[in-house]
């Protein structure tokens, strides 16, 4: 027998768990925080989540789709007999992230991230007896996410993940034709997020204003978010961005549109997000966007991809002399720039359980 229990995120954003079983066997995706601010009032705060999830039941694994802390916030929690897998180039990032998270805590989660299993691009892995699941990359605003085919107990799943089809990953219709391409049609069960679902007009191509006045800005490609940042970028002599430090896809663009003459500064802490996702990603996400060809059979690399295998693979910022561009002096960027660095809604409680 095979079952589902969504123990949060059904009518709230982030906080994501959610629990697989076949013959007795379970495994968890995803073991997320609440949202900033939300667990005093969240109807399932993280600690009680944590105590209803491993109340004595034996768990197989974990697997994290993403690096987003309402996905793997809750990691310390996790009783450490308990196996974690992460994507390789998210656990990398996780190795630069968590000491700054942790600043102050007397836990610290870096032994944890360390030991952290990793997954490979569309290889089957067996997180536990009767229980394979197939990680797929996906488009999303953190860089090496995946959605996971699964199967258990006959039966076929599909768990998206976050997901969108904006970004460098997700151009071409790569998500759609990775789904055809590994995602058999006949699946018993999909399981989504669905953020933006009630937000079908900011597909729209103008902005546009709410009944309370409140103005909601389009959807905007990363390429599209590229071209606007050299135009800002060419009118003044400092710009200043305000960006998450972990969305590598917008930093990318902003340092392969920083028009010439000009330097790419960021803080230690960002460069060193940057230099964990430059070190091997070039390589994995080429593979990944040229493994699934377009219709017509031609490549599916196209300019901004190769840029971003260059840079990555040191075209830009890369080894020793990426340790001492964060030291405090500068090298060409694969653009024109320099890369420096200098020093919801309430609702009732209450899990989803479904038997399949």
């Amino acid at each position: 027998m095979t079952g589902l229990t969504i123990y949060r995120g059904t009518h709230q954003i982030g906080g994501c768990c959610t629990e697989i079983s076949a013959d007795g066997k379970r495994i968890l995706i995803d073991f997320g925080a609440n949202l900033p601010d939300t667990d005093e009032t969240s109807p399932l705060p993280d600690q009680k989540l944590t105590a209803q999830v491993f109340d004595g039941r034996p768990t197989e694994a974990v697997l994290f789709t993403h690096y987003h802390g309402d996905h793997y916030g809750l990691f310390k929690s996790i009783p450490k007999n308990v196996p974690l897998y992460i994507g390789p180039v998210a656990k990398q990032i996780l190795k630069a992230l968590v000491p700054y998270i942790d600043l102050g805590e007397k836990e610290k989660g870096l032994p944890r991230v360390n030991a952290m299993k990793t997954y490979p691009y569309k290889e089957w892995i067996k997180p536990a007896p009767g229980i394979r699941v197939r990680p797929l990359y996906v488009d999303h605003s953190a860089l090496d996410a995946y959605m996971f085919y699964i199967e258990a107990a006959g039966k076929r799943i599909l768990f998206t993940g976050d997901f969108r089809d904006h970004g460098i990953v997700g151009e071409k219709e790569r998500v759609w034709r990775t789904l055809a391409a590994y995602v058999p049609r006949n699946i018993d069960l999909l399981i989504t997020e669905g953020t933006m679902l009630s937000r079908e007009r900011t597909a729209q191509q103008a902005p546009w204003f709410d009944e309370n006045g409140d103005e909601h800005i389009p959807v905007k490609t990363e390429a599209e978010l590229g071209r606007r940042a050299a135009e800002v970028f060419r009118r003044s002599k400092y710009n200043f961005v305000l960006a998450s430090s972990t969305n590598l896809d917008s930093i990318m663009e902003f340092y392969q549109n920083t028009p010439p003459g000009m330097h790419f500064v960021c803080d230690l802490y960002q460069a060193r997000i940057i230099l964990r996702a430059m070190k091997g990603i070039g390589q994995r996400i080429l593979l990944a966007i040229s493994d699934i060809s377009d219709p017509s059979g031609a490549s599916c690399v196209g300019k901004r991809e190769r840029e971003m295998g260059l840079l990555a693979r040191g075209r830009g910022v890369s080894g020793s002399s990426a340790e001492a561009a964060i030291g405090g002096g500068e090298r060409p960027g694969s653009g024109a720039g320099r890369l420096c660095a200098a020093g919801p809604e309430k609702y009732p409680s209450g899990n989803l359980h479904l038997p399949l």
